[in-house]
C-alpha cells in the first residue's frame, strides 16, 4: 500500500488541535497495526513536540470497532478501514476533521478521492492514509507440488471446493475481515460488493460454508505461519507477501512467495482517518487505519509545519482496480471517568 506519510504528520499534529488533558500529560495514544510507522517516526515526532508516544498494537478492525463504539478507549489517534470509519460516523462516535489543519491533501491520489465518495457519511472525518489490494499470496514451490498447473489468477484456486481440498494439507488462511471477505465473495459471484440483499448474503455464505473444511486460519496476520511453512495459500492483504518474503530472505530460506490480483473478485476499498465527537477529555481517540503494505517510503518529501517532521510525498499513479485502504481520524472526546 502506499503511504500519505505528510498526511500522518497532519493527523498527528491535529493530536494538538483536539481539546484533552493529554496536553498537560504529553502522551499521545496511537492505536494501530504493527510496523505501520518508519522505526524513526514516533522518536522524532516526540523529539520535535516533547510528546511522547504509546503506540498499542491492534489485532483486527472489529476489535478497533468495538473498543470506539464502547467509548473510554483512550486513544488519541486511530487506524480504522473505510467500511468501518463510516459505520463509526453514522454512530456519532467521529468529528469532522478541520481542512485547515491537513497539508497535502492534494496529493491524495485520484482513484481514493473517487473512493471515498461511497462513503457519504465519513468522508469528511477521514482522510485516505494507505491503499493495497487484497489478493492471494501463496508459496509457489508448495503451490506448484500439488497442482503444477495451478489458477493462481483466479479466485477458483480458492473458491472451488475441489480445488481448495488439494491445498488444505499445506494450509490455507482467509483474512479475518468479515467485510472484506464478503466483498471478495460476492463479486467473485458475480453480486454487488456491497450487497445487503438477503438472496446474496445467503449465495456467499453457502461458499464460504464449502470451503470451511480447507480454511486452516482465519486470520489478518499470516506472515509468520507463511514463513514456517504452515500455509501455502492466503487471502490477505498485498503486503503480506512483501513482509512474508523479506522475513524469509532475512532468515536464509530459499522459499518462493508470489502474489496475485485475481481477475476476479479483489475488494475495492480504502482506509481513511477520523474525529471522534464528544466533551474534551483525555480521551480523545484519532481513528486510522492502514494495512500491510504501509512500510514503503518514497523519495520525495514535505515537511509539516506542525511538527516539522520530513513526510514522504505519495507518488501519483494509477489505481488498481481493487484496493483496501485505511485512513486516519481523529476520534471524539469522551467524558473523563
Amino acid at each position: 500500500m502506499r503511504i500519505s506519510n505528510q498526511l500522518l504528520t497532519g493527523a498527528l499534529a491535529l493530536y494538538c488541535v483536539v481539546p484533552s488533558l493529554h496536553a498537560e500529560e504529553k502522551a499521545l495514544r496511537l492505536y494501530n497495526w504493527a510496523d505501520y510507522f518508519a522505526e524513526d517516526t514516533l522518536s522524532r515526532f516526540t523529539a520535535e513536540t516533547g510528546i511522547k508516544v504509546i503506540y498499542d498494537v491492534m489485532d483486527g478492525s472489529e476489535t478497533l470497532e468495538a473498543k470506539m463504539l464502547a467509548g473510554g478507549s483512550g486513544y488519541d489517534l486511530i487506524f480504522p478501514g473505510d467500511t468501518v470509519a463510516e459505520r463509526l460516523m453514522r454512530a456519532g462516535s467521529l468529528l469532522p476533521l478541520d481542512p485547515s489543519k491537513i497539508t497535502a491533501r492534494d496529493d491524495i491520489e485520484p482513484g481514493l478521492q473517487k473512493l471515498r465518495t461511497h462513503y457519504v457519511h465519513s468522508n469528511q472525518a477521514t482522510v485516505p492514509y494507505t491503499w493495497g489490494t487484497i489478493g492471494l499470496t501463496y508459496n509457489d514451490q508448495q503451490v506448484k507440488q500439488r497442482v503444477p498447473n495451478a489458477p493462481v489468477n483466479s479466485l477458483d484456486i480458492l473458491f472451488k471446493p475441489e480445488l481448495a481440498a488439494k491445498f488444505a494439507d499445506c494450509g490455507i488462511s482467509m483474512i479475518d475481515s468479515p467485510d472484506e471477505v464478503l466483498a471478495v465473495v460476492l463479486n467473485y459471484l458475480g453480486r454487488d460488493p456491497r450487497s445487503a440483499r438477503p438472496e446474496d448474503l445467503a449465495a456467499a455464505s453457502e461458499l464460504l460454508m464449502k470451503l470451511r473444511p480447507y480454511i486452516r486460519k482465519f486470520q489478518s496476520q499470516p506472515v509468520t505461519d507463511l514463513v514456517n511453512g504452515n500455509l501455502c495459500v492466503s487471502l490477505g492483504y498485498s503486503g503480506d507477501m512483501t513482509q512474508a518474503q523479506r522475513t524469509s530472505d532475512s532468515a536464509g530460506k530459499k522459499t518462493s512467495f508470489q502474489y496475485r490480483i485475481p481477475g476476479k473478485g479483489p475488494q475495492c476499498g480504502w482506509t481513511p482517518w477520523q474525529s471522534r465527537s464528544t466533551p474534551n477529555t483525555r480521551n480523545t481517540p484519532m481513528r486510522s487505519s492502514t494495512s500491510s503494505c504501509a512500510r514503503r517510503t518514497w523519495p520525495r518529501s514535505v515537511t509539516s509545519p506542525a511538527t516539522r517532521l520530513p513526510m514522504p510525498r505519495p507518488v501519483r499513479a494509477s489505481m488498481p482496480r481493487c484496493v483496501t485502504t485505511r485512513i486516519f481520524t481523529s476520534t471524539k472526546p469522551l467524558t473523563h471517568g
